[in-house]
This record gives structure tokens, C-alpha cells and sequence, in this order.
């Protein structure tokens, strides 16, 4: 699938991809489970003739709930805006197509029995330089995932529980600095403060954020996500 939209466009597709699928299934999610594989390149596609250009990919992996698959306009919505999906039609596109997808593969005879579905989700996100338009110019403009919506995100790997460690911490967390752009956030529903310019906040597996000084200290103590009460899963 794709959607155009000016001097920006977007790929997508889906798949299942039986060899991604870890063999552990993890203990906190009940139920039917997705085991999620997003690729995402970031390109920057040259003038005519002069070829393409990737500036920056990422891949993420992580275990949901089939409400994702059946629901993901609330529970994936924002991941893939803050990964530079930045129109509403292109996110609504691609979140029917994950729900459509998945009530295929449920549908499939091949896939009776299944207790886990992997789907690997493949995302090409092209700036289009302009005919009066250098290089440069269009590198500034382009959507890559360090720059996109004044968001820095940052894999922060931390110390692994072990049985006997009372200060153990989950093995990561998703962090982002905090810039202007971002203060239309809600508060922190721990400390109930906004985050200001500069702070840094957390991003939990279900995608709800905190403070990041606030989420480490609560996770000392539960396991548990403090809105939607959702196991953070332990590596």
C-alpha cells in the first residue's frame, strides 16, 4: 500500500513471518498475542535519475495483546506518529490494514491453534526533493526519527532482575527528550506535573509516558503500568 502526500510518501506492507517469532511466549500476555516486527527506513528520493538515498532505519520488536490487531487506532496510533507517520490518513491506512491483516491470518486454516501470530510490518518513509530544491535543503526538511515531532528517542538499556535484587529494574525503557514542540502532553499521571522543556520521559511497552525519574522509582515497586495496569514485561 502507499499514500502520497505532496513532497512526502509513504510504503507499507505486511506480512507473516513465521521465522521472527521468539520461542518463549511471554507469561504476563493472556490470551491470542502478536509478536510484532516494524522495520521503518527513513529515504530521501533524489531528482529524477539521481537515485535514492537512505538516511536513517530503525527496528523495533515487541509482544502486544490481539487488541492492537483489532484496536490499533488506540494502542499503536501513537507509536507510528512519533516514528514519523505524521498524517492522520497515512496512520488510518495502515491501522486498517493491520486489522484486516490480522483477521486473515485468523482466518487461515494453516493457522488453527495459533496462540501467537507474528506479523512483520515494513515501512519505506520518502522526503521527495523538489525540482528547485538542493540536497541539503531536502535533508533538512526530511522526516527521520531523531528529529521528528522535536522527539530524540534512545534505547536506554538497564540492568537485568535477578531474584534476589530488590533495586532491579525492567530491561528497558523507551526515553525521550522533552522539547517545545512536545508540550501539549499530558501530565504525568504519577507526580501530576507536565513534563518541561528539557525533561526526559519514559515510554512504556502499552505506549503510556512518564517522567522518567518518576516510571523508574513506581517499577521499583509494581510491575504494573499505572494507567492501564498492563504487566511491563521483564527480559
Amino acid at each position: 500500500m502507499s499514500s502520497s502526500h505532496g513532497t512526502y510518501y509513504y510504503e507499507y506492507q505486511l506480512q507473516q513471518d513465521n521465522a521472527i517469532l521468539p520461542h518463549d511466549h511471554p507469561a504476563s500476555i493472556r490470551g491470542v498475542s502478536v509478536f510484532f516486527k516494524v522495520k521503518i527506513n527513513y529515504i530521501l528520493k533524489k531528482r529524477p535519475d539521481d537515485g535514492e538515498e537512505i538516511l536513517d532505519s530503525i527496528c523495533r520488536n515487541f509482544y502486544a495483546p490481539w487488541c492492537f490487531v483489532t484496536d490499533p487506532r488506540n494502542n499503536l496510533d501513537r507509536w507510528f506518529m512519533y516514528h514519523g507517520l505524521r498524517f492522520d490518513d497515512v496512520r488510518e491506512g495502515l491501522h486498517h490494514q493491520i486489522t484486516d491483516f490480522g483477521n486473515q491470518m485468523k482466518a487461515d486454516p494453516s493457522n488453527a491453534g495459533r496462540r501467537s501470530f507474528p506479523v512483520l510490518v515494513c515501512i519505506q518513509v520518502y522526503t521527495i526533493q523538489q525540482e528547485d530544491e538542493t540536497i541539503d535543503a531536502a535533508k533538512d526538511r526530511a522526516i527521520v526519527v531523531e528529529r521528528f515531532g522535536g522527539l530524540n528517542y534512545e534505547r536506554n538499556l538497564l540492568m537485568r532482575p535477578t531474584a534476589t535484587s530488590v533495586s532491579a529494574k525492567p530491561a528497558y525503557l523507551e526515553k525521550v527528550k522533552v522539547k517545545v514542540d512536545d508540550l501539549e502532553q499530558r501530565e504525568c499521571c504519577i507526580c501530576l506535573n507536565k513534563p518541561c522543556v528539557g525533561e526526559e520521559i519514559s515510554i512504556l511497552p502499552c505506549l503510556h509516558a512518564y517522567h522518567s525519574k518518576c516510571i523508574s522509582a513506581w517499577l521499583m515497586k509494581s510491575k504494573l503500568c499505572p494507567l492501564c495496569r498492563k504487566h511491563v514485561h521483564w527480559n
